[in-house]
């Protein structure tokens, strides 16, 4: 298996376009193209269907991913690795995370981070949470903040906690001052809910379908943040939990849900991890953790 063949590959699972894949790589498309036939031709296996212009991934190819991730990574590391020597304490500490956990409790972690260590150097990574699986395994990070279960395989979580999804209404919302809601009491409202590739709206729509509930869905976000702002502008409800909601928005009320799922959150640790703050951090992360999940919501 060589290694142009595979930087390819990954390229092309980032791109879903051979051209687009080979122009980031400086190569020609025919090149790009005679490197993904050798590949498969080792591996004796198809890693691309063709639809129109772009290249589906098929199982193959996704179960080579992670592995492919890591070898390339090992072999990108090499030379900072040889450079980072004794120089541990300079280098930034790696925070990667995505939007949902980013403003009520990484932002929040930081700030009491580098009041508590003056000078420290951090690195934040917001990765959209179908590519922080991908960031991941790459093993560039000291810290992965994510909800759970985990977006990569092979990585255990430290766990944080649970926060039991609610209902989010504007204020002024006829529901504003209830002090919980059933399914029946929004089932005849405008639901804005996050789109079904995401975690958080499996676990609703399978909690509803457990119950034979539906609801009426009136528009479909990617998300969380743009669901609370279109809810604060009045056009309907969402769930959230306290962790996914940013602390400065104000406006809105989280009403306690009869029958919610709990979002559990975890965090991650790079492999090896080797900076001293790394401690101090997962100990600040949680306790944010357990302060924003203990929080009023209104």
């Amino acid at each position: 298996m060589n290694i142009r063949a595979l930087r390819v590959f990954t390229s092309i699972m980032d791109e879903s376009t051979l051209s687009r894949a080979a122009a980031r790589l400086h190569m020609s498309e025919s090149a790009a193209s005679r490197q993904l036939q050798l590949l498969e031709h080792s591996l004796k296996a198809v890693l691309f269907a063709r639809n129109r212009k772009r290249l589906e991934p098929t199982a193959a190819a996704e179960a080579l991913l992670p592995d492919a991730l890591r070898i390339l990574s090992q072999i990108d590391s090499l030379p900072a690795l040889v450079e980072a020597v004794g120089k541990e304490k300079s280098r930034p500490l790696r925070i990667v995370c995505h939007a949902r956990v980013l403003n009520a409790l990484v932002l929040p972690a930081i700030v009491r981070l580098m009041d508590a260590v003056p000078g420290i150097a951090i690195k934040l990574d917001l990765q959209p949470r179908r590519d922080l699986g991908r960031r991941m395994m790459q093993g560039l990070f000291d810290i992965g903040v994510s909800a759970l279960p985990s977006p990569t395989d092979g990585l255990d979580p430290i766990i944080l906690g649970n926060s039991p999804l609610g209902v989010l209404v504007a204020k002024g919302h006829a529901l504003a001052t209830a002090k919980f809601v059933t399914t029946s009491d929004i089932a005849p409202l405008p639901y804005i809910a996050l789109d079904d590739t995401t975690v958080i709206r499996r676990m609703i729509d399978a909690t509803l379908e457990a119950n034979g509930q539906r609801l009426r869905v009136v528009c479909e976000v990617a998300t969380g943040d743009a669901a609370y702002r279109l809810v604060r502008a009045g056009q309907g409800f969402t769930f959230a939990d306290k962790i996914a909601l940013d602390p400065e928005l104000d406006g809105l009320v989280l009403i306690p849900w009869t029958q919610p799922p709990d979002v559990s959150y975890g965090l991650f640790l790079g492999q090896p991890t080797k900076h001293p703050a790394v401690p101090m951090a997962v100990e600040i992360l949680r306790a944010v953790f357990e302060r924003q999940a203990l929080a009023s919501a209104n």
